[in-house]
């Protein structure tokens, strides 16, 4: 079912177009990511979709009774207004019913009339259908899913951060439960934990979701289709954000094979024409072949939408086996935030620092890098160890140099030319690089910051949130350039797939404790899990200390069983839904061979949509299936 339809979508400001000729379509059900460069119109094309901007021409359709939520960043509430109460404005009428129902149970009380009776029962029944008893464990549910405390429902939203308001705000949105959900960068100011919950609550989502999203791992969970949105056009792809990166790169490839396959015509014909025009005896084809160039319909060179920062970090000279040692090191600020670490860091090591906000990430690489000194203890530095430190406010510069002059200050004893070419590689070209550095956007910043410390050929880099502004692009950017790097590497990142394309050791501290996985961010997760396990059978066997061991075992021997039928089941259930589709799209392929639908336009772009919608349902249920193989797998190899 389409619960959205725009075609030929065209919005400008002004003189500046943003985007000409969009069209994009939401069914029931689509996860849909929409992504591409900073600056392409994603957030534009968003607010258009949920009608808080208007456009210049084209038509959008939306459903009748289609309700669409969008996340806005600015949160509405009246000066008093507590959590509890901006959330149950959400249920307005329902609670109004519930209102109803309260006078009606003191009527009956006094007045047990058999109408009386059936006016209860009748209002009942309705609250019921709605839903209304479980309003305060939704609430609650989401609430605390979002990070916040039980308590917070009867603070005053007035008193909370901007971002804990911008999490209200999703919150509220999310009880809304709309027939179309539009998220807007849903993941800033979540940590780990928060964004997997909202993770796990998107997945089992009713409605429909648009999502812009710069987190990757994010959207390779959720969306199961990507659109994506350049200066000039919305390309679609069936799957997530993998999906899409593999696609991608193979319709580049076709594209730059056809563009030059079209250069070498017209070279061919422009050729032809100029020695030929002249001539009497050729002159009518020269003017044909004219024509001809006239008319074609000349195609875009695909790299030039494909120009990307241009990275890499070298090292003059190699550092010792022993790069770090930390030895009862305690860091913070005015008191302690982490105490008593005691590790060892080698070199080649690329170690992911994780952890909630607040818990001193940021502070202990700080303070390995020297930028402050350590409360207590010391950090060994290894033989030639020579460091590079790149923070996310270090990127957030002020200054009224212009670009040229901020990298060439740093590096005076390169010329200019050198400097030039240098930002030319981070997208700093011809008369970007007299842009005054205070008045670029993050992820301008971001690039320059990347750029001065490429330039330093340190053995060690260290990094804090280093994603940060920079879009998909420039990411996949950085990644290639830490993976070829011959160095030691520590990061804290939220990034969840940086994580988990950079490091081999993840380093998780919370509270006052810290714990190391020698793996990347899959290896870390798969060990979580695998203790939550352990912990769950410690805790089924304390509740029960009368039961033996061997009975135990039995007990443990019997789930396990119980549990591998039950997923065989599910797996035998989605191989015969899995051959019942793939019959229905050998039926609608015989439809679209059919003379009688052969000729018929309508007819056959109708049958390639529903074999299109097919197809993605037996892509879903193929994904259902290879996870419960791997489930049942990992259950015989135990």
């Amino acid at each position: 079912m389409i619960l959205l339809h725009g075609n030929q979508l065209t919005k400008s400001y002004a003189t500046d177009p943003i985007f000409k000729d969009i069209s994009i379509e939401i069914q029931h059900n689509d996860r849909i990511a929409l992504i591409g460069k900073n600056g392409a119109g994603k957030s534009t094309l968003m607010k258009i979709l949920a009608q808080i901007e208007s456009y210049d021409s084209g038509d959008l359709s939306i459903k009748k009774q289609c309700k669409i939520g969008y996340l806005s960043q600015t949160f509405d509430y009246t000066e008093n207004e507590t959590v509890r109460q901006s959330m149950k404005s959400v249920f307005k009428d329902t609670l109004e019913i519930k209102d109803q129902l309260d006078e009606l149970t003191y009527t009956i009380s006094v007045d047990p009339t058999e109408e009386n009776l059936k006016q209860f029962e009748s209002v009942q029944s309705k609250f019921e259908s709605l839903d209304g008893y479980s309003i305060d464990h939704k609430i609650e549910s989401i609430i605390t899913g979002l990070g916040f405390n039980k308590s917070d429902l009867d603070q005053k939203i007035a008193s909370f951060s901007g971002g804990q308001k911008t999490r209200l705000s999703l919150a509220k949105l999310l009880l809304t439960s709309p027939d179309i959900l539009m998220l807007d960068e849903p993941t800033n100011h979540l940590d780990m934990d928060t964004v997997d919950w909202l993770e796990q609550y998107l997945i089992r989502y009713e409605g429909a979701l648009l999502i812009i999203s710069h987190d990757r791992y994010f959207l390779d969970k959720i969306v199961n289709k990507t659109y994506h949105m350049t200066f000039n056009r919305l390309d679609k792809y069936h799957g997530n954000y993998s999906t899409y990166l593999k696609e991608k790169q193979l319709r580049l490839e076709d594209a730059k094979e056809a563009y030059i396959t079209q250069q070498k015509e017209i070279k061919k014909l422009e050729t032809f024409v100029q020695k030929n025009i002249a001539r009497a005896s050729t002159s009518n084809m020269a003017k044909s072949r004219r024509k001809q160039l006239e008319k074609m319909d000349r195609l875009d060179n695909p790299m030039i939408e494909a120009t990307e920062m241009n990275l890499s970090f070298d090292i003059h000279k190699q550092s010792g086996k022993d790069v770090f040692t930390l030895k009862g090191l305690t860091v913070g600020y005015d008191k302690p935030l982490k105490e008593n670490i005691n590790l060892s860091i080698y070199k080649d090591d690329r170690i992911g620092i994780i952890g909630p906000n607040g818990v001193g990430k940021s502070t202990l690489i700080k303070t390995i890098a020297k930028e402050i000194p350590p409360i207590d203890g010391e950090v060994i530095y290894g033989s030639n160890v020579k460091v590079g430190y790149y923070d996310q406010a270090q990127a957030e510069i002020f200054t009224n140099n212009t670009i040229l002059e901020e990298l060439w200050s740093t590096y005076p004893d390169y010329n200019e030319s050198y400097i030039r070419t240098v930002l030319g590689r981070f997208l700093f070209t011809q008369d970007d690089v007299l842009k005054i550095v205070k008045d670029l956007s993050g992820g301008e910043k971001a690039r320059l910051q990347l750029a001065k410390l490429m330039l330093q050929d340190h053995n060690v880099l260290i990094f804090d949130e280093p994603t940060n502004h920079l879009d998909m692009d420039s990411k996949e950017v950085l990644e290639s350039a830490l993976s070829n790097y011959p160095g030691t590497i520590i990061f804290v990142s939220h990034d969840r797939y940086f994580i988990d394309a950079i490091a081999n050791k993840i380093l998780s501290l919370y509270d006052n404790q810290y714990e190391w996985y020698l793996g990347n961010y899959s290896y870390y997760l798969e060990k979580k899990a695998e203790q939550s396990a352990i912990d769950s059978v410690q805790v089924d066997s304390s509740t029960n200390e009368t039961t033996s061991p061997a009975n135990s075992s039995y007990q443990q021997e019997k789930e396990l069983k119980n549990k591998r039928r039950k997923l065989e089941k599910e797996r035998d259930k989605l191989l015969l839904e899995i051959e019942q589709y793939e019959a229905e799209i050998d039926t609608i392929n015989h439809q679209m061979t059919d003379e009688h639908n052969v000729s018929n336009i309508e007819r056959l772009t109708e049958l390639q949509y529903d074999k299109e919608k097919i197809q993605n349902i037996i892509q879903d249920k193929l994904g259902q299936w290879e996870s419960i193989e791997i489930e049942l797998e990992e259950m015989i190899d135990k």
